[in-house]
């Protein structure tokens, strides 16, 4: 949904990619990890204000992609590299409210595997399309699961002892988020079995 917007953010960041311009891309994507590894332990010390400042700052994960257009830097490996950081990174934004004891580790399990799975299928599904499709389709995308566990992370600072049904409201959240990027997942499978051949 908010990659129809790429450009718009790209445009918004483009005076901080510039004044960024000297360091290599792929540096940035190796040190833009450090957000989400700050977030993950401050999170299971329980330190909420922390961590949502800490999970703020993945916009830096954007800059990559811009510095090396910008720069004329991008290569196939700087590519493969941002993937395996942004896999590393969900890894460690999802699994962190767990560690925190705010989600169980079945509705862990279950948004980790279909957030890889819908990233999955779109690599998979460029490929096989010789990069004619770019499958960005569906409800939930990367960028609206980070903010969405951001505010999510927010509610638990403003109201942590809310519940509904029994369950604390941070579980009740992500529950519906991972039922969104269960359905997201289905629309990308439905996308393909329509595009390719």
């Amino acid at each position: 949904m908010l990659s129809q917007y790429k450009s718009y953010f790209e445009e918004t960041l483009q005076p901080v990619a510039k004044a960024l311009r000297f360091i290599h891309p792929n540096f940035l994507t190796v040190i833009g990890i450090i957000p989400q590894l700050l977030f993950f332990y401050l999170m299971s010390q329980h330190n909420y204000g922390w961590a949502v400042i800490a999970l703020a700052f993945s916009f830096i994960d954007m800059l990559d992609g811009m510095i090396a257009r910008a720069t004329h830097r991008v290569s196939a490996f700087g590519g493969f590299l941002d993937s395996v950081f942004d896999r590393l990174s969900d890894f460690l934004i999802i699994s962190a409210f767990y560690v925190a004891g705010l989600v169980n580790l079945p509705l862990t399990a279950t948004l980790l595997v279909s957030s890889f799975m819908v990233s999955y299928i779109r690599s998979r599904g460029s490929l096989a399309s010789g990069g004619k499709l770019k499958f960005e389709v569906g409800w939930i995308e990367r960028p609206e699961r980070i903010i969405l566990l951001f505010f999510v992370i927010v509610l638990q600072i403003s109201i942590p002892n809310a519940q509904i049904s029994g369950h604390s409201l941070a579980e009740v959240l992500i529950f519906f988020l991972t039922i969104l990027t269960v359905i997201t997942f289905f629309q990308r499978m439905s996308h393909a079995y329509d595009k390719l051949d």
